[in-house]
């Protein structure tokens, strides 16, 4: 693997650009893992599988909240940034936001209101309700945090944004749960969720707000309003397809077994993540790169950057995913006896995605690139496959069915992303393409 990575100019500036990134990224990973592992010593499986059937609703209506504008942002914001038009910058940051609290605060009503209908009728767990109306809460914070952050990462403020995207939130949700978690388990757990996405918010608004004291707005936020709508709309979908593909799995045990059968397959869940998490980390520095590469016609550049992002990725996520495949049930025994039997959902997890790490930012070159349409209809055929093993295999299978599936899914997704960005720029980006002597066909 070693002999994959060439430490030229462009993995050079790569390290140097997701380093801080990725040190956030790792502490805001190790947090979670933290935050895991206490709440599953104080509630057990079964309250787990409550809080994260929970969250993943939430998830949901959070995606739906957003409108897919946080896929938009850094596109519409690193090319004005990177030529000092701040006056653009500035536009699209009022638009966003007032999009974001108008549709936020619908999505929070609407999670209100059929809380207690998804509890009861559609997972048939009742204690599911009340954790449904307290992480509702969350829907409006998290919406506008996420704006902020990739507002943020437009304009390369790289650390603001990432402290305020991946770490914060985690931060203060161990601290809640460490302090008053044993005394009040479940409920400490949804109130460090709140008090975690409401300081997120806090600290991307601040960062926002002194980046932008200097530079002032247009009066086009409502043309723009418009057009952020129009190109966000496949995003949404693409979002929403995306996060299905990776939560049917969830939803559908939820539907069909037990909370405690959630709690195992949610640990397990997040584990495997943490392979993934390094490829946030890269494409948080890449994907303002990708998007000022196709800005200037430079796809010779965009696909020599990718190849050496995939490359850089794949290198240090490889001891993550050999610890978690060669010792699953040490690994969940952390969290208690109840949680090892996850041990080969685990092991299909991780190989999952350590593929999708492997394939390399095809999604964020899709999009970058202005090819959302092109990434949505790939996201429509790998959430049919997903969901058509899910119902196939979790009645026989249980956890196991439901994590091949996902493991299907992911892998369908990223490899349909992967052949498109080869047909429409020519270019191919994994970790095995040639980094330098591409056949660069222009769009």
């Amino acid at each position: 693997m070693l002999s994959l990575i060439r430490f030229d100019p462009v993995t050079c500036d790569l390290i140097r650009g997701t380093g801080l990134s990725f040190s956030l990224r790792i502490g805001g990973a190790g947090l979670g893992l933290v935050f895991n592992l206490i709440l599953a010593r104080y509630v057990g499986a079964e309250g787990v599988g409550l809080l994260f059937l929970g969250l993943t609703v939430v998830g949901l209506v959070g995606i739906v909240a957003r409108l897919g504008l946080d896929s938009i942002i850094v596109r519409e914001v690193a090319p004005h940034a990177s030529a000092g038009q701040w006056a653009a910058v500035g536009d699209v940051a009022k638009a966003t936001i007032r999009i974001g609290l108008i549709s936020s605060l619908l999505c929070t009503l609407l999670l209100w209101l059929a809380a207690p209908v998804l509890a009861d009728v559609v997972f048939s767990k009742p204690a599911l309700a009340h954790v449904l109306y307290w992480l509702s809460l969350t829907v409006l914070p998290a919406t506008l945090a996420m704006f902020y952050s990739e507002l943020l990462r437009g304009a390369q403020r790289f650390i603001e944004s990432q402290l305020a995207q991946v770490f914060i939130t985690p931060l203060v949700t161990v601290f809640i749960l460490f302090v008053a978690g044993q005394a009040f388990g479940l409920s400490a757990a949804m109130a460090a969720h709140i008090a975690g996405n409401i300081a997120a918010l806090m600290l991307g608004y601040l960062a926002w707000r002194r980046l932008a004291a200097s530079h002032g707005g247009g009066e086009r936020t409502e043309l723009l309003s418009s057009r952020l709508l129009r190109s966000g709309s496949p995003l949404l979908w693409v979002a929403l397809l995306n996060t299905l593909v990776s939560t049917v799995d969830v939803l559908i045990l939820g539907a069909l077994g037990t909370a405690a059968d959630v709690g195992v397959y949610g640990v397990a869940a997040r584990l495997a993540m943490l392979t993934t998490f390094i490829l946030l980390a890269v494409n948080s520095y890449a994907a303002p790169k990708f998007a000022v590469f196709h800005c200037n016609n430079d796809l010779a550049g965009l696909a020599q950057y990718a190849v050496r992002s995939t490359r850089l990725t794949l290198l240090i996520a490889s001891p993550i995913l050999f610890v978690l495949v060669a010792m699953p049930k040490v690994v969940l025994s952390l969290f208690g006896p109840q949680f090892e039997q996850g041990e080969w959902v685990l092991v299909i997890l991780a190989l999952g995605q350590m593929i999708n790490v492997a394939t390399g930012s095809v999604g964020q070159i899709l999009i970058m690139t202005g090819n959302e349409r092109i990434l949505r209809s790939c996201s429509i055929a790998s959430v049919l496959i997903t969901v058509a093993l899910n119902f196939s295999l979790i009645p026989y299978f249980g956890a196991l069915g439901a994590a091949f599936s996902t493991m299907v899914g992911g892998v369908v997704l990223n490899i349909l992303a992967m052949l498109s960005v080869r047909k429409k720029l020519g270019v191919m980006v994994h970790f095995l393409a040639p980094a330098f002597r591409q056949s660069i066909r222009q769009s």
